[in-house]
């Protein structure tokens, strides 16, 4: 169970949605966006102030929208808040629920949504404009990508970065990390969960209030781990893994003419196929990224990378990354030798 929370300070939605038939709990009615073959259903509980909803449709991505939607008019600026979960295993890892703000409801509504995936991913999306377009991916151009890719590499201290034995940090104030760098294992922790992982293997131990969990629930929380690793780390170290195993690094250029390093992702981490293009300053020290990515229905966005910092050894991070709606920070990078340098008074057993 997550709970979820949509600020809105941009968004009027004051598009006249129709008769309103009978209020549903804090709700005004219930739609079927984008005419799904599988019609949604409504129920709610006034005693538990919970609604279930059933429904299914096409993945809400790209230009048009399937969804069951209870819904209620409002104008101006809200939040709102809401704790979510899934009934039953699914089939889908891309099935959503979650809250979400429309200016109609067309299929392809501008609008923006705080959502739960069926694969644990939390993410935030959005459309701009009615029925808005992506932005198509960069052309390749003439020019050598490898050593674009290397000259970035170095810009950010890629010796340093190699020669690390363990590495701690913490992603937007909530998951903290602790990373054996040379045994590829790690201690991820976040609100009172904690998961030992081997990153070769994708096995670990999970503890909840420092209890170890049972079986069940430790597959679980090992592949939560396993997809915040995914995530936060790359946010961390991005610029050191132009050359992983499955990716390909070409030059390209935007439409405005920028050109910079593209990077694709053919295989690796839980979305393989996503693609960056990296802008570089005149030190080929990278100044954003603009994503092709799965989890983001609107390609092109740009995030930036700043506020740069040197760990002792000299590797170089960028602690901060504004994307058009959120801002992800890294605090408390630190490099070190043993688990002892980070507060562990014994070694952390794991899955071998």
């Amino acid at each position: 169970m997550k709970s979820i929370s949509l600020f809105c300070s941009f968004l009027a939605v004051s598009t006249a949605f129709g008769q309103l038939p009978g209020k549903i709990g804090l709700f005004d009615e219930r739609t079927d966006v984008g005419n799904p073959t599988i019609k949604g259903e409504v129920f709610y509980n006034p005693d538990t102030q919970q609604y279930t909803l059933t429904g299914a449709g096409v993945n809400m991505w790209y230009k048009t929208d399937q969804l069951n939607f209870l819904w209620k008019k409002m104008k101006g600026d809200f939040i709102i808040s809401a704790t979510v979960e899934f009934i039953g295993t699914g089939t889908d890892p891309h099935r959503k629920i979650g809250i979400i703000a429309r200016n109609s409801l067309e299929h392809n509504s501008a609008y923006a949504d705080a959502a739960v995936h069926g694969d644990v991913l939390t993410a935030l999306q959005y459309r701009e404009t009615e029925g808005g377009e992506s932005e198509p991916k960069p052309q390749l151009v003439e020019g050598d990508g490898d050593q674009m890719a290397f000259e970035m590499m170095k810009s950010v201290n890629i010796e340093a970065f190699e020669s690390i034995d363990f590495l701690h940090w913490k992603f937007r104030g909530k998951n903290l990390y602790t990373w054996d760098k040379n045994k590829n294992l790690v201690v991820i922790s976040w609100s009172n969960k904690s998961v030992h992982l081997n990153l070769d293997k994708l096995e670990g131990y999970a503890f909840i209030d420092g209890k170890q969990a049972g079986d069940l629930r430790t597959k679980m929380l090992v592949k939560k781990a396993w997809t915040y690793w995914c995530n936060d780390s790359y946010w961390l170290m991005a610029p050191f893994k132009v050359f992983d195993p499955g990716t390909t690094r070409s030059v390209a250029q935007l439409p405005d003419g920028t050109k910079g390093l593209w990077v694709e992702y053919a295989s690796g981490g839980v979305t393989p196929g996503d693609g960056y293009f990296w802008k570089l300053d005149k030190n080929y020290r990278p100044i954003a990224f603009k994503m092709w990515v799965s989890v983001l229905p609107i390609k092109g966005i740009e995030a930036g990378w700043s506020k740069w910092i040197s760990t002792d050894g000299g590797a170089m991070f960028s602690t901060e990354h504004k994307l058009p709606f959120m801002v992800s920070t890294m605090e408390d990078i630190k490099e070190g030798h043993s688990w002892s340098d980070f507060g562990f008074t014994a070694v952390p057993e794991f899955p071998e």
